[in-house]
């Protein structure tokens, strides 16, 4: 059975592929707390409302970040091979997911960067507050010591 997309006004030919329209693709980056491989983070995704994929890595290679589709593992006769599970047809739309996909990944990282030096700036004022108040405390019973 041959597939067949049809629009509105116009039919795709049988083997022709349709053009990939901008599709909304909300993304939800989740950082591993301490990677210790090449897999930085997971993403899950849902394409237009339509249809969500769980398991998505990103990943740092040696040219860069880049996304890898849900796989699964299959072992046969001492070979392990991987087969991605959900992944998109047109190319296109694999550009589109990997563009969200790294773009979320990236604002998470700089949103987690900002928290860290907001909670470092704020932990130092309160050691310096800490530290001011301790050294005017002993002076101040000193000073209480000393009346005649």
């Amino acid at each position: 059975m041959a597939d067949k997309n049809i629009s509105d006004n116009n039919a795709v030919q049988e083997g022709e592929k349709a053009p990939v329209r901008d599709v909304k693709i909300d993304v939800r980056t989740y950082l591993l707390d301490d990677p210790e491989g090449n897999t930085k983070a997971f993403a899950s995704i849902t394409v237009d409302d339509l249809i969500a994929i769980r398991g998505i890595r990103v990943v740092q290679g040696e040219e860069g970040l880049f996304i890898a589709m849900p796989q699964s593992r299959q072992e046969k006769d001492g070979e392990t091979k991987y087969h991605d599970i959900a992944f998109p047809v047109m190319p296109g739309l694999r550009k589109q997911i990997r563009r969200a996909v790294l773009d979320d990944y990236r604002a998470v990282m700089d949103k987690t960067a900002d928290k860290s030096l907001g909670n470092e700036l704020r932990e130092g004022q309160q050691r310096s507050a800490a530290q001011a108040s301790e050294q005017r405390a002993p002076a101040a019973k000193s000073r209480a010591g000393v009346r005649e």
